[in-house]
């Protein structure tokens, strides 16, 4: 439950709420719209998460924000288990998609000199290894699927046949994926739940979970649930036109993301991971 008192010594810029609102949606945090004599702010709020669990997506938005490229919240203020941010007044604008898929392009085209990161983060509520790295194939082997790998063995969720199948899939990961791809900086969570439109069509990106990457790992997820229109898409490949081994890479990069759905929330994700790895493997 959220302790008012604990909130209003931490953030004095609330001092002047008039009303908080619970708010519906989060999978893993309490979430508020606070409104204050001086504006609207939305409040993120988890007492049980690890101490830089917010700091981690602090990181993320500001990096993003950095590069001028694509809205995100600002951040007014912290704790180890709360998050305050500039609310969004969020609404349906038929050119949001179209300005998305622009402005995510502007994102990935921002040269990095390293793949991975220089810090740990999350991935959902599950902690994420990262290093930086000039390879990209050792990274998203060793720092993206063997951590699932470890994780869903200890939960028994990977076992017999589809671990086997796992196994020989990472074996054989560098017939698909290029090892020195571009390096662009990725919201390493986009899917159409975490992303915003403004009522005046500016599309805001919320909740990354940041890294230095492949562009097409970003691409391949939000293809796995759905929600970005053509429009996106062909704004995006106006751009930043499609490589020629993405339909190769796409389900070897949903993988990563279908582990950890199938880690987090459980077996209903197990037979699109199965298709995944009985297409790739040799078993």
């Amino acid at each position: 439950m959220l302790d008012i008192n604990k909130l209003f010594a931490s953030f004095d810029i609330l001092n002047g709420a008039t009303k908080i609102t619970p708010l519906s949606g989060g999978q893993i945090n309490d979430a508020y719209h606070v409104k204050t004599t001086d504006g609207d702010y939305f409040l993120k709020y988890n007492p049980n998460v690890a101490p830089d669990f917010f700091a981690f997506e602090r990181d993320g938005l500001e990096r993003i924000k950095a590069t001028d490229t694509i809205k995100v919240p600002d951040v007014y203020g912290m704790t180890d288990d709360a998050l305050l941010l500039e609310w969004i007044d969020s609404g349906h604008h038929p050119q949001a998609s179209h300005l998305l898929g622009e402005q995510l392009a502007a994102l990935h085209s921002i040269q990095q000199s390293h793949y991975g990161l220089d810090r740990d983060g999350y991935i959902g509520e599950l902690h994420q290894p990262n290093t930086l790295t000039t390879n990209w194939l050792d990274y998203y082997k060793n720092y993206r699927l063997m951590p699932q790998r470890h994780l869903g063995i200890k939960q028994q969720r990977l076992t017999g046949l589809r671990l086997k199948r796992l196994d020989d899939c990472l074996m054989r990961l560098d017939q698909y994926i290029d090892p020195s791809p571009g390096a662009s900086l990725l919201h390493g969570d986009l899917w159409h739940g975490n992303y915003l439109s403004t009522k005046t069509g500016t599309p805001v990106l919320i909740d990354p979970a940041i890294c230095v990457g492949d562009k097409d790992f970003e691409l391949a997820y939000t293809e796995l649930f759905g929600g970005f229109d053509q429009g996106f898409y062909d704004a995006y490949y106006s751009i930043l036109p499609q490589s020629d081994n993405y339909p190769d890479v796409l389900p070897l990069y949903q993988l990563f993301y279908l582990l950890v759905h199938l880690n987090i929330f459980g077996e209903s994700y197990g037979p699109h991971v199965d298709r995944i790895l009985k297409h790739y493997s040799r078993m």
